[in-house]
């Protein structure tokens, strides 16, 4: 999945976009995906402290982890 289709989907389920954060590491409570050293990591940052939930080599495979994750979040 692409960012774009990320984004699309996210908005479906109504995630409002300062949830998330494509490409950055943010100081807030929201999800984020960085690629670091080859790799895509996905972050979820609460109270200013980033802890790993998972690592990917392909920017694709760390996009669906995170629609997965909202979509688990969810229900």
């Amino acid at each position: 999945m692409t960012s774009e289709e990320l984004i699309a989907q996210l908005n479906i389920l109504n995630i409002h976009p300062s949830s998330y954060s494509l490409g950055t590491l943010k100081n807030n409570d929201c999800t984020c995906v960085v690629k670091e050293k080859g790799q895509w990591t996905v972050y979820y940052v609460e109270r200013d402290q980033p802890s790993i939930l998972s690592s990917f080599l392909t920017e694709e495979e760390a996009y669906d982890f995170i629609l997965e994750q909202f979509k688990k979040w969810l229900s």
